[in-house]
């Protein structure tokens, strides 16, 4: 946006599959998402790949297993995300995919608040495991692996043609396969 005042964005936090479907259909320019979603008709960059993983505050029973199952943890309070925000809308359905629901404990306005809150001992919460190196610096929560399958995320940045793009949008996804090399770095 510095380089392009007069650029206005009009940015919506949706689930993966309607995100898709906007930019399918001429909704949208562009959408990043992850998962399994198709993207039949998109041209798709990937940018990086991660694991949804559990943290639980040092003093938790769990905060010495390597993996756990989302199965075994639905009966633990969780810290959420606030109502609304994707990733929480997809931990939800895959707790109804089980017949179960989570016990949300409190709720938080994105990753950072949820990782102090379990630091602070209120409950335990799944955040995405790229985040860890930057939010874990003094190690203190325990960190467990999902085992399930749907927990290995592929985040990638879907339009129907990226040459089609106008050039803002085009050094968009320029900058931003940019930042993701330099966090992975």
């Amino acid at each position: 946006l510095p380089q392009h005042p007069q650029v206005n964005i009009d940015l919506r936090e949706r689930l993966s599959g309607e995100a898709a479907k906007a930019v399918r259909e001429g909704g949208a320019d562009l959408c990043l998402i992850s998962g399994d979603v198709s993207t039949e008709g998109l041209e798709c960059l990937s940018l990086l790949r991660s694991r949804l993983v559990l943290i639980v505050p040092t003093h938790h029973p769990l905060m010495h297993r390597a993996t756990v199952s989302f199965n075994e943890i639905l009966d633990q309070g969780f810290v959420g995300l606030l109502e609304g925000y994707v990733t929480q809308e997809f931990l939800r359905l895959q707790a109804l995919r089980l017949h179960r629901e989570m016990k949300v404990k409190v709720q938080v306005a994105g990753f950072e608040p949820a990782f102090l809150m379990v630091e602070a001992g209120a409950g335990i919460s799944i955040i995405p495991e790229v985040l860890l190196a930057r939010l874990n610096q003094r190690g203190s929560v325990g960190v467990c692996t999902l085992s399930d399958s749907w927990a290995t995320r592929e985040y990638q940045a879907c339009a129907r043609s990226f040459a089609s793009l106008p050039r803002f949008a085009q050094e968009f996804v320029e900058a931003l396969q940019r930042q993701v090399r330099k966090f992975q770095a």
